[in-house]
């Protein structure tokens, strides 16, 4: 903050109304609805899921928009606040290209590194839920998308249910991401993706205890 705060007295307040501050405002505000899907996307991406079946509400993707951006947006303050400092106390002269080159390399490095630990967050959150589905715990939520235990009871004969991605077993609890395009989303933890059945094919009950058989 207080390299921002030098770095910001040695320009003048009007040039910041007029340029800078617009600028940066504009920028974010085109950004936040084209990242608004990155991160739910990936996590859907890494669990073989489609967009239709992990929608989320307007207010989870701004909330998601918010944390891809800000890695970068801190990235470069923390580059402006440096240069404040420098500058202030002369170690950096005017117009000096060597001393922008060099802002400029550790810039993008910040970005490259701000960017890497933001796109690794998807791999990490659908690790979490495969963990969770393998030890019948609780799958923690990703920006909207969540998964609940459930008993799934046919409604018709299990031999003509229409699975897809693996053979549902009724005494076994599943984690459900809901119904999407007239299937119901379940994790399949034997076969490490995800099992569709037609929605009119089940019928979905609440798994009290996921440890435990559904036919008790």
């Amino acid at each position: 903050m207080t390299g921002l705060i030098l770095l910001g007295r040695r320009w003048r307040w009007q040039i910041l109304a007029a340029t800078a501050l617009p600028l940066l405002a504009t920028l974010l505000v085109a950004a936040l609805p084209l990242t608004g899907r990155i991160l739910q996307d990936g996590y859907a991406d890494e669990l073989s899921l489609s967009p239709e079946e992990t929608a989320v509400s307007g207010a989870y993707q701004l909330i998601s928009a918010v944390k891809l951006l800000w890695p970068t947006l801190a990235a470069i303050l923390f580059i402006a606040a440096v240069w404040g400092v420098l500058r202030y106390f002369h170690f950096i002269r005017p117009r000096s290209v060597s001393a922008g080159t060099l802002a400029a390399l550790f810039l993008a490095l910040g970005l490259l590194t701000a960017a890497e630990w933001t796109f690794a967050s998807p791999q990490h959150a659908a690790d979490k839920l495969k963990r969770a589905a393998t030890h019948h715990t609780k799958a923690p939520p990703y920006f909207g998308i969540s998964a609940d235990w459930v008993c799934v009871r046919p409604t018709v004969s299990v031999h003509a249910l229409n699975e897809q991605g693996g053979t549902l077993v009724p005494s076994t609890p599943y984690l459900s991401f809901g119904v999407a395009e007239g299937n119901v989303v379940l994790w399949n933890a034997a076969a490490d993706r995800p099992l569709r059945v037609p929605a009119g094919q089940v019928k979905l009950l609440p798994a009290g205890n996921p440890g435990l058989s559904c036919v008790r």
